[in-house]
């Protein structure tokens, strides 16, 4: 029997972030979202496999981009938070530049921005931005915009899918974090 202190089996926790991933797509393809954002999902996933390898007898470049990946936990919460929030500017300066974007392609964007920031600094301001983002996609971009106003039950069920779309998106990135080997580097903080 396994003990908390043991490291899981890396191969399941990356299926079981794929699931989550492919999951988040397949469910954002119903709101407007397009085939790319399966193909871009699957590169950010395999290219966070490579960089975040499950041993450390993989090859010196995977072991040193992991170990930059593992500086970035040191930064401070409010400059990962401020970071995140300068995404989310980006990504409605974006929308507002190309005339709006179909409600999909908005929440790809924004899964897109909190599954790097998961990946890149861990759980516990992932679950500090991720309200922050579902707040974002709720006031600018569920209509009517720029508003806190619910027209319809569609908008709510939006609203919820894309909360829920973003813990998964979240979760995603941690399991994929806690398969590499920085789960050795884990603490309470994660």
């Amino acid at each position: 029997m396994k003990t908390l202190d043991e490291q899981p089996n890396p191969g399941v926790l990356r299926a079981l972030a794929l699931v989550l991933v492919l999951t988040c797509v397949g469910s954002d393809k119903l709101l407007g979202g397009t085939w790319v954002a399966v193909f871009i999902s699957m590169f950010l996933s395999s290219a966070a496999f490579f960089v975040l390898p499950t041993s450390s007898n993989a090859p010196r470049l995977r072991l040193v981009l992991a170990g930059y990946i593992s500086r970035l936990y040191a930064v401070s919460t409010l400059v990962q938070i401020g970071l995140a929030l300068g995404a989310f500017i980006l990504i409605e300066l974006l929308d507002y530049r190309v005339g709006g974007l179909l409600l999909g392609r908005t929440f790809n964007l924004y899964l897109c921005a909190i599954f790097i920031h998961s990946l890149c600094f861990g759980l516990r301001t992932s679950l500090i931005v991720w309200p922050i983002a579902s707040a974002a996609v709720y006031f600018f971009e569920l209509p009517p915009e720029y508003s806190f106003k619910l027209e319809s039950l569609r908008d709510y069920l939006h609203l919820l899918l894309f909360i829920f779309l973003g813990l998964a998106s979240a979760s995603s990135a941690f399991l994929i974090r806690v398969s590499s080997v920085l789960y050795d580097k884990l603490d309470e903080r994660h």
